[in-house]
């Protein structure tokens, strides 16, 4: 830890503030990194300003526990350890007057608006310097559309939400800039991932999950609800020829192969050949996303082609969590960082050791293969090596055959 790093209020932030942040972990199952001593076994101070942290060997996960270093906010221990034990559960505590370690202090909230402003008192301006604007405002948008007209009229700086067709923005003279000059215009964030509960009626068969990848209309959905900004994960080689990750799928839209498929586990017509009920799908999702209403238009027509019925259930996010956790979901959308390019940060999402019901893990599909997770176990730490590559065709050999999840873009 840097010297001097102390909170807005003038207390000193110290070891005992960032273990205690990573403990909460244990105590507060609905917490986002509540699964953090799934992959460590300690966090405990060797002097007053380093910490050391002791993975777990029976989960060893390297790039999930980074991912954790980076995304766990340390709070203040002095002001958090007296609101444990409360009726409201802390990941719910709504902190009117946040006390932070950072160049900025909450100056103004309203339904319409947050506004920070620059702490000159910030512990960090001798080690970072002090940043140049007084204020950040950010103006809270009920929609995309409402957003993406405030930029274009100048009214704000800067955006981070999809803008569909920015170019017609600088082509019809608003002063707008992109990252990249040139297509796609900006560096996508993560990748979208069908995750299919495998467990549940209908979808236990991998047939019927086939079935669902050869109906998705991928180049139109890129095309179209993308508007061209995303990179198409499907119509892959079926023989893996690198070590790099991602790599596309092999499937393709097909819809004679999609209904074939429907016929051959046994729902001719999208109905039960025993009982001529129909296949009833269901799709939660909390909205807001990415080209996410003209992705769910096309999932919807295109189910109806092969006679499935998606339904589609909308959620707010912590009843949707809670779906996940419980297992209470058929399919659903989650996107996927991939922080490092290798196939483990892919594959051990599928792991059965990462079973979201079972384990709490990440195998949001709760995926369960053994031969799958031998091949796993054996690929994970190895060197890039021809042998690792071989284990690597075979494991894929597996996913793109029982299909836990499908890459849409």
């Amino acid at each position: 830890m840097q010297d001097g790093t102390a909170w807005s209020d003038g207390q000193p932030l110290t070891t005992d503030d960032v273990i205690y942040s990573y403990e909460l972990a244990k105590t507060n199952a609905d917490l986002r990194y509540s699964t953090l001593y799934d992959y460590i076994t300690s966090i405990t101070a060797t002097g007053d300003r380093a910490l050391e942290v002791k993975l777990n060997p029976e989960r060893l996960n390297p790039g999930m526990v980074k991912n954790f270093l980076t995304d766990i906010r340390i709070i203040p221990q002095h002001i958090w350890a007296e609101r444990e034990g409360g009726d409201t559960p802390l990941s719910q505590f709504v902190d009117m007057e946040p006390v932070a370690s950072g160049p900025y202090k909450l100056f103004q909230y309203s339904p319409e608006r947050i506004a920070l402003v620059r702490d000159d008192n910030y512990w960090g301006k001798d080690v970072y310097g002090l940043p140049a604007p007084k204020y950040y405002v950010h103006p809270i948008f009920k929609s995309n559309d409402e957003g993406n007209l405030a930029l274009q009229n100048g009214d704000i700086d800067w955006s981070q939400q999809f803008v569909p067709q920015i170019w017609q923005m600088w082509e019809g003279g608003a002063q707008v800039g992109t990252w990249l000059k040139d297509e796609p215009y900006y560096i996508p964030g993560s990748i979208p991932i069908m995750i299919i509960n495998v467990h549940k009626p209908g979808l236990d068969n991998p047939l019927v999950r086939q079935a669902i990848a050869y109906a998705i209309p991928y180049e139109d959905i890129v095309g179209t609800a993308m508007y061209n900004r995303g990179i198409g994960m499907f119509g892959g080689p079926e023989t893996v020829t690198t070590t790099a990750w991602p790599q596309p799928s092999p499937y393709v839209y097909d819809l004679d192969r999609a209904r074939a498929l429907l016929a051959e586990a046994g729902y001719p017509n999208g109905r039960n050949e025993k009982t001529g009920e129909p296949l009833v799908v269901y799709l939660d999702t909390t909205g807001g996303g990415m080209g996410e209403k003209s992705r769910l238009d096309w999932l919807t027509r295109q189910s109806n082609k092969i006679k499935v019925q998606l339904v589609v259930r909308a959620t707010d996010f912590n009843r949707f969590q809670e779906k996940i956790r419980k297992g209470n979901v058929q399919i659903y959308f989650l996107g996927w960082n991939a922080d490092y390019p290798d196939p483990e940060n892919f594959f051990f999402l599928l792991d059965g050791n990462e079973g979201k019901v079972a384990k709490g893990g990440e195998n949001a599909s709760n995926y369960v293969n053994p031969e799958f997770d031998r091949l796993f176990l054996r690929m994970k730490n190895m060197e890039n090596t021809p042998e690792r590559l071989s284990i690597i065709r075979q494991t894929v050999s597996y996913t793109h055959l029982t299909l836990p999840t499908i890459y849409s873009v």
